[in-house]
């Protein structure tokens, strides 16, 4: 039995030889504009831990397989809540970075530092996907933000590569904190025309 949101649906769970196989149909078929959210294999959660390990489940001994998405507008939604959320992180993170350069602890801040831009990065590519995704309009905003975080990043490189710690915690507590904070406008445009395309 395959269950999509609560109603029965008209596959067979042995009709398909492995969960992948399932999964990729039903999401063609049912589940357009959609999220898969949570998948039940005989009512225990599945989530695979490697690429295509659902590929390696075989359906012989499965009975019963529920699905759960949401709207991908509401998905959306909820991500760019939390979004919000990583700009105070990382704007609070690096000015305790630079206070933790001017305090002498090089090898524990440039950890922290690293992280730091790997949340960043992480964070610039979702918002760039959303807006893509999203946004039909060139937001003006996004690009003056992209261009301010840039060249942050450019001035910081220079000070690591010279290993001007004073130098670095001045950018990360100064042009860098403001740089970042300006995602909180990008995040809040964002939010709004998610909301408008959500009440379409």
């Amino acid at each position: 039995m395959i269950v999509i949101d609560g109603n029965a649906a008209e596959y067979n769970v042995n009709a398909f030889s492995n969960l992948e196989e399932l999964l990729v149909k039903v999401m063609e078929d049912a589940l357009e504009d959609r999220v898969v959210t949570d998948v039940l294999v005989d009512e225990t959660q599945f989530q695979e831990e490697y690429p295509n390990q659902a590929g390696e489940v075989e359906t012989s001994s499965i009975k019963r397989v529920e699905i759960k998405s949401v709207p991908a507008n509401e998905f959306a939604l909820g991500i760019v809540a939390e979004l919000d959320k990583v700009v105070a992180l990382m704007e609070n993170s690096s000015h305790h970075i630079a206070g933790m350069f001017r305090n002498g602890q090089e090898a524990e801040a440039l950890v922290l530092f690293t992280e730091l831009l790997n949340v960043l990065h992480d964070f610039m590519g979702m918002l760039a996907v959303l807006r893509n995704e999203y946004v039909d309009a060139k937001e003006e905003l996004f690009e003056k933000t992209v261009e301010e975080v840039s060249a942050q990043f450019e001035s910081m490189g220079e000070s690591t590569s010279k290993e001007d710690w004073p130098a670095l915690a001045d950018i990360l507590d100064g042009e860098f904190a403001t740089a970042v904070s300006c995602w909180k406008g990008v995040v809040a445009i964002m939010r709004g025309k998610l909301e408008n395309v959500c009440e379409e």
